[in-house]
């Protein structure tokens, strides 16, 4: 099959540097909203992307299950604010979206300095920054501000209280995305998602998110396009696992496909593969990289992140890549104020489109050639009728550990709730990260082809930790071990 109805994707230089300045111009369009996971902002973002590609929008409803997970409840924010004792509002959500931790709950109180610092999170090592932070699925609240300012509070500080104020709820409504559909000759569909839940956040991930437009509107005006396309504008994580609830017979038809996000900063090019790692997505961006951007970071798969991790949990395994420039938390200005519309440019949101459009050329090419299917979904499936070891707990289990065992994930269909569990430290609350990445390796491994052995050096950890992240999910209900 002839896939030169896709050649007018690679444009010419001048072609890419408009698309550039018009991708960032979009982004300042973008980034006033206020964006969480659900409410306003998410509705007012695929308002803005419906107008310029044909997005169709669908929604859940709060309290939904989807997965191992529940839709969550609607934020509704319209105010929140904290008064200094002489009068003035030192924090104020009117100034940036980033000042209040998403998903607060409403407050209106009098507080000592004392009470409210630890409502308080600043960068003391960027002062004049502003953290974003979130309170997804908790019941909490707090405010972000610069260090700076933190401090002159702190050298302020009053016997008289402070006024707090956050007109906010959390209510019954709806959990929404934005979906495009282009069908081509074949039915086999190439997926690209991109999350549209940060305020404000340039990088991450109003690039994403103009980058996917782009590229949507560019392949939705090519006729006879070889393979189909869908694209997911959607909630991190919630909207993954939604999505895939909802779609279980669209799911079989991914070929291929990627998760955008952090495409307009001036590093190079990053890629982390699918669960797969040699799936037809990962050769053909090595291929292309090698040819178009040779200073490319390549990353094996690891269980988090972005949203890849839900693509390419074991039930569904899916040949789905994380297609970046400098990926989460490996740039200063990740999730800050600093990440605004100067740190993102262009011409690197015109290269990254040009890259993608390579990636996709080249992939429609390929795709007939391949013998076999790369598309994995169901891999637990085979394995939910095998016959389970039974053992009195996981003390004894513990005693009789061997490199050998092998394991089954029972909730394999996306990332489990890890805090329904125990197994997930929530806002405010000290992380344990080695476990918690034993918890996540062990949970995306047991798929009963991996043995503790084979885990052990695909995650590099220590097999103390294994251990304990194996007690802990045999304890939970959530592997079993298998014969």
């Amino acid at each position: 099959m002839s896939t030169s109805t896709l050649d007018c994707l690679l444009q010419s230089d001048a072609d890419v540097r408009s698309a550039g300045e018009a991708m960032h111009r979009f982004a300042a369009e973008l980034c006033p909203f206020h964006r969480a996971i659900t409410g306003e902002g998410v509705r007012a973002t695929l308002q803005a992307l419906a107008r310029r590609v044909p997005l169709g929008i669908h929604r859940v409803p709060t309290g939904l299950r989807v997965l191992d997970w529940e839709v969550p409840p609607e934020w509704e924010i319209r105010e929140a604010w904290v008064q200094h004792p002489n009068g003035h509002r030192v924090i104020d959500l009117a100034e940036s979206n980033l000042h209040v931790v998403s998903y607060s709950v409403g407050v209106d109180q009098e507080l000592s300095w004392s009470a409210l610092k630890p409502h308080l999170h600043t960068l003391p090592e960027h002062p004049d920054w502003v953290p974003f932070r979130t309170a997804h699925f908790q019941s909490g609240w707090g405010f972000c501000l610069s260090h700076r300012v933190w401090q002159s509070l702190e050298s302020e500080s009053s016997s008289r209280p402070f006024r707090v104020f956050i007109d906010a709820r959390q209510k019954p409504g709806f959990l929404e995305w934005g979906e495009l559909h282009i069908p081509g000759q074949r039915p086999e569909e190439f997926l690209i998602s991109t999350h549209i839940c940060h305020p404000s956040l340039a990088n991450d991930n109003l690039s994403g998110m103009v980058v996917a437009t782009e590229l949507a509107r560019q392949l939705a005006a090519i006729p006879d396009l070889p393979i189909s396309f869908r694209f997911l504008f959607i909630p991190a994580t919630i909207g993954a696992i939604t999505w895939l609830d909802q779609n279980r017979t669209k799911v079989p038809l991914v070929c291929g496909g990627l998760v955008l996000s952090n495409l307009g900063d001036r590093g190079a090019f990053t890629y982390k593969t699918s669960r797969q790692q040699t799936a037809l997505i990962d050769r053909t961006v090595a291929s292309v990289l090698k040819r178009l951007a040779p200073e490319f970071q390549w990353r094996d798969f690891t269980p988090w992140g972005y949203d890849e991790r839900q693509f390419c949990s074991p039930g569904f395994n899916l040949p789905m890549g994380r297609f970046t420039r400098t990926p989460d938390g490996e740039y200063p200005e990740y999730h800050t104020s600093a990440d605004n519309l100067t740190f993102i440019q262009p011409d690197s949101l015109a290269e990254s489109l040009r890259i993608l459009s390579a990636i996709i050329s080249d992939f429609a090419r390929l795709l007939p050639l391949e013998s076999v299917p790369n598309n994995g979904a169901g891999l637990c499936a085979r394995f939910v009728s095998s016959r389970l070891t039974e053992f009195p707990g996981p003390g004894d289990l513990m005693q009789n550990l061997q490199g050998r065992d092998r394991f089954l994930n029972l909730r394999p269909y996306g990332e489990p709730k890890l805090d329904r569990y125990g197994l997930y430290q929530g806002y405010g609350q000290a992380q344990d990260i080695e476990f918690k990445q034993a918890v996540l390796w062990m949970l995306n491994l047991s798929d009963g082809t991996h043995t503790i052995d084979d885990i052990v050096a695909r995650s590099g950890l220590d097999v103390s930790v294994l251990r304990r992240a194996i007690e802990s999910l045999v304890g939970c209900g959530l592997i079993k071990k298998i014969n």
